[in-house]
């Protein structure tokens, strides 16, 4: 998954348009900057809300965790 993929994937959330997206482009230089962020920081990026910052902020968490198989 590209760039591209994520940031479509971004702007699926609700809250979550072009506007917030490229702020949060312009905040984060890297996607994995992003992906790392703690919510405060997601939070502190101009435009975005506590609502829509924790929605991204759950969204690439979920992103993140290690796909694990049941263990026998």
């Amino acid at each position: 998954r590209g760039k591209r993929g994520l940031l479509s994937r971004l702007e699926t959330l609700p809250g979550i348009g072009p506007q917030r997206r490229r702020a949060l482009m312009r905040h984060f230089p890297t996607l994995e900057a992003l992906r790392r962020a703690e919510l405060e920081e997601i939070v502190g990026v101009k435009g975005m809300t506590r609502a829509a910052a924790q929605v991204v902020y759950d969204f690439l968490q979920a992103e993140n965790a290690p796909d694990r198989a049941p263990e026998s």
